[in-house]
């Protein structure tokens, strides 16, 4: 609603890239509810779980990496540039991390952490074992046929699974530990996965995504990781 009130307001490319966004998330989330609570009521599902996305999108800002507080700073900044306002702004630049909202809760559940805990554990997996730099090549792949989409949809809801188990076992494997710090030991322990998969990365950033193979193998790879 605080987008569409904006008709006239600002450019329309600027309106129609914060709406893209909001899209973007609702699909998503919504694709995870039909996968994760099959036979369930979505509306009440997704009702159930408004309290604690409320409470990470409220915390967002304090549990990303610096380094991703860094960047989104900026494009709020280059967004404010061009007319939109600025806690619109803002909240579109950490909205894409919602996503993992009811990953995040999920394991909330089951490990009885803090939604705050656990979700700057699931972000700090994005950037040690790359996922969120899997996530941005997926997303600016540009899918020849819908069966491509598809796959693409598939390899970023794989994705979210993986972030998810990879925290939840570090978890289970340090229970004294905070999750970030967990997740840190759990990887510690897995050198030379965690080596061979930063090859990888390193080898996939020079060649580039020219088709969707990459991906498989790259996928195969962070799992093995966590092995």
């Amino acid at each position: 609603e605080a987008v569409e009130a904006l008709d006239g307001v600002i450019d329309p490319a600027v309106q129609n890239e914060l709406m893209t966004r909001v899209d973007w998330v609702v699909a998503i989330t919504g694709r995870w509810f039909l996968q994760n609570a099959p036979g369930a009521d979505i509306g009440e599902a997704v009702a159930a779980n408004a309290p604690g996305f409320a409470e990470l999108a409220a915390a967002l800002p304090e549990l990303v990496p610096a380094a991703s507080r860094a960047v989104r700073a900026a494009r709020a900044a280059a967004l404010v540039a061009r007319g939109a306002p600025k806690e619109l702004a803002t909240t579109h630049v950490y909205m894409p991390a919602l996503a993992h909202a009811p990953d995040i809760l999920v394991v909330v559940r089951d490990t009885g952490r803090s939604p705050g805990e656990v979700g700057r554990a699931l972000y700090v997996a994005g950037q040690s074992l790359h996922l969120d730099w899997l996530e941005a090549q997926v997303l600016t792949y540009d899918a020849s046929s819908r069966w491509e989409q598809f796959a693409l949809n598939a390899f970023l809801d794989d994705l979210l699974l993986v972030r998810r188990g990879a925290v939840r076992r570090a978890i289970g494997e340090h229970p004294e530990s905070s999750p970030a710090d967990a997740l840190a030991q759990f990887l510690a322990r897995r050198p030379a996965a965690v080596a061979r998969l930063e090859r990888l990365i390193e080898q996939f950033r020079a060649d580039g995504m020219h088709d969707l193979a990459v991906l498989t193998v790259v996928l195969r790879q962070v799992r093995a990781t966590m092995s």
